[in-house]
């Protein structure tokens, strides 16, 4: 998802290391950041999702995951 989003072929190390400490992505952070650039009508780089990954992540803050309806 990462790379749709960008464009990208593949991830830099640096990259590979900071979105292995995301543990608690949804397909729907991913979305959320697709609507933003496509508001701003622009691209992002690799370490601009993976900083609103971050930013995403920070939102949930330490609650415990849920699964159900």
């Amino acid at each position: 998802m990462l790379l749709k989003l960008t464009g990208e072929r593949s991830l830099p190390p640096n990259s590979t290391k900071m979105l292995t400490e995301l543990n608690r992505l949804t397909p729907g952070d991913f979305s959320v950041i697709a609507r933003k650039m496509r508001f701003n009508n622009k691209s992002l780089s690799t370490s601009d999702v993976l900083n609103y990954l971050f930013e995403e992540q920070k939102v949930k803050g330490s609650a415990p995951r849920r699964i159900g309806f």
